[in-house]
């Protein structure tokens, strides 16, 4: 395969899983923040710092839980951004398989 569109499906393939996962983390953290005011609610006086503190920190670990699916939620956006623009058809007439076009994404 052609180093150029090796890095081009990859670029694609990637811009299209981190803006799943960047969508995915923003409502992970806004769904937790929420949910970290309605506890704070019984305590008493919490300040907003301290709940958008403790929502940095329990972010990572609701993030990797999403991962898989922010993974394959990407690549099919991928797919389907690749064949509205005819670039998968373009490919495939270019007489390159299928198992060669989906190896950047793979990686």
């Amino acid at each position: 395969m052609a180093a150029t569109l090796f890095r081009y499906i990859s670029r694609r393939f990637f811009m299209t899983i981190m803006g799943a996962f960047l969508l995915c983390s923003t409502l992970i953290a806004m769904i937790d923040t929420v949910e970290l005011l309605r506890e704070a609610g019984k305590f008493g006086a919490v300040s907003a710092l301290t709940i958008a503190w403790m929502t940095l920190l329990r972010l990572p670990a609701f993030a990797e839980l999403t991962l898989p699916f922010t993974v394959l939620v990407g690549a099919i956006g991928a797919f389907l951004l690749l064949s509205r623009g005819s670039e998968i058809t373009i490919v495939r007439a270019s007489g390159m398989s299928v198992w060669q076009f989906i190896f950047p994404g793979l990686i």
